[in-house]
């Protein structure tokens, strides 16, 4: 991982928006994972490329989901001041790591088991 300096990318500019190729180019220029800061979630790290996205979301010895594993407090990272909304929705199965998520996972799998969305086709 890149310790350099907190790279800023124009994520929310007009100018992105119509073209984002540029910016994703300077992403990938700066290494497959690189510091950042957006919005409501203050410095973090960012995966560039498939690669380093896969080694980040497997590797859960070195990479966490939920920010209390590493003992910050509040949901999903985000700080206090955050509007209780946001707050309900970052709290899910993604923001949890192994053991919670594949208990949430379990939980919601069940709803999707081919019997029960058969069941749902006379009302869809």
């Amino acid at each position: 991982m890149s310790t350099s300096a907190i790279k800023k990318y124009p994520l929310t500019s007009l100018a992105t928006a119509r073209n984002p190729i540029p910016m994703y180019q300077q992403m990938l220029a700066d290494g497959p994972v690189c510091r950042t800061k957006i919005l409501f979630f203050n410095k973090l790290w960012l995966a560039t490329s498939w690669d380093a996205a896969n080694t980040v979301l497997r590797d859960q010895e070195r990479f966490g989901r939920d920010p209390r594993s590493v003992g910050k407090r509040g949901v999903a990272g985000l700080p206090w001041w955050v509007p209780k909304r946001f707050m309900r929705l970052a709290n899910n199965m993604l923001a949890y790591d192994q053991e919670e998520h594949r208990r949430m996972r379990g939980i919601a799998d069940q709803a999707f088991l081919r019997s029960e969305v058969e069941g749902l086709r006379p009302r869809i």
